[in-house]
């Protein structure tokens, strides 16, 4: 398929049904509004003569085969991972912004429903971040708790994570002088964040989305050069994976949402400050970040991405 065609909706219903029979035009409707699927562009006709039939170009074609694809095992807020995750590695000519941000919205309105396991979990990742020992049953229940509210109780959180008796704590990696924080109070921070990016998504600026793309793709490469080296400390290295491709598909809104919330609570490292790194640099508008390349290498991605900065 060339990469300026452009397809119409019988065309996404008869690649989606060679690969299992169901796709209805009412699915690719209801997979717009939620931003599974871009808006399909309509040409006007002139003046009053209405507008040509919607077509989408080949990558949402085939990202609407990929996610009718997956849909038998997959539930709506899994299959919102991809679009974000396309427009985080790949560029916004595979999803763009606008999509992002209905699909991100679609996620988190039914994250709310998330299963008392995923609260588990979540609270014991967590809690092993901060904890030395491995934490009682009853603290886990405590917080996961916490965690399932509507929105999460952050003070109930801060119980769990923060005690008043408790010093910082900081992972020690096998470096001379390399040091990973992980100070229960950043925890906090972090969570913080992300309710508050959870509050304000709809009015967050474009430039805050931007501003974490690049700082995603920033983190990702840094952790892929570190990670040997951390996963390989005695003592923490279990808090340092390795990072699989599976693991950006899967956790792309959730990863963004975080990035969100930092942009907001979090202040850049003295020696960041009016560079990229710091998104008020990005705030006014004169800052953007565009993905040129993207290639699979290793079980995970090299991308090439440019910042441009407006004159």
């Amino acid at each position: 398929m060339g990469a300026r065609a452009r397809f119409t909706r019988q065309d996404l219903i008869r690649e989606a049904n060679a690969v299992r029979p169901g796709a209805t035009g009412r699915l690719i409707t209801d997979w717009v509004e939620i931003g599974l699927l871009d808006h399909p562009h309509k040409p006007g006709l002139g003046r009053g003569a209405g507008s040509q039939p919607g077509t989408w170009p080949a990558s949402q074609l085939n990202l609407f085969v990929a996610l009718w694809g997956k849909k038998p095992e997959a539930t709506v807020a899994h299959l919102c991972n991809i679009p974000v995750y396309l427009w985080l590695f790949w560029g916004v000519e595979f999803a763009p912004l606008t999509q992002v941000r209905r699909a991100m919205n679609s996620w988190l309105t039914r994250l709310r429903r998330v299963p008392i396991r995923a609260a588990d979990d979540a609270a014991a990742h967590i809690l092993g971040i901060v904890e030395e020992a491995r934490p009682s049953k009853a603290k886990l229940d405590f917080l996961s708790y916490a965690l399932r509210a509507m929105p999460p109780d952050l003070e109930q959180a801060r119980t769990q994570l923060v005690p008043k008796s408790r010093a910082q704590r900081t992972a020690i990696a096998p470096a001379p002088g390399r040091t990973v924080d992980v100070d229960p109070e950043l925890i906090m921070r972090f969570l913080t964040g992300r309710v508050t990016a959870e509050g304000q998504l709809d009015k967050l600026p474009d430039e805050l989305f931007e501003w974490a793309r690049f700082f995603n793709l920033y983190a990702e490469e840094q952790y892929r050069q570190e990670q040997p080296m951390l996963g390989a400390d005695s003592r923490h290295g279990r808090l340092f994976p390795q990072r699989r491709h599976d693991d950006m598909i899967k956790y792309a809104c959730a990863n963004l949402l975080t990035l969100l919330g930092a942009s907001i609570t979090l202040k850049p490292d003295a020696k960041f400050i009016a560079s990229h790194l710091d998104p008020n640099e990005w705030k006014d508008g004169k800052v953007h970040g565009m993905i040129h390349k993207t290639d699979m290498i290793d079980g995970g991605l090299l991308v090439e991405f440019e910042v441009i900065v407006a004159s």
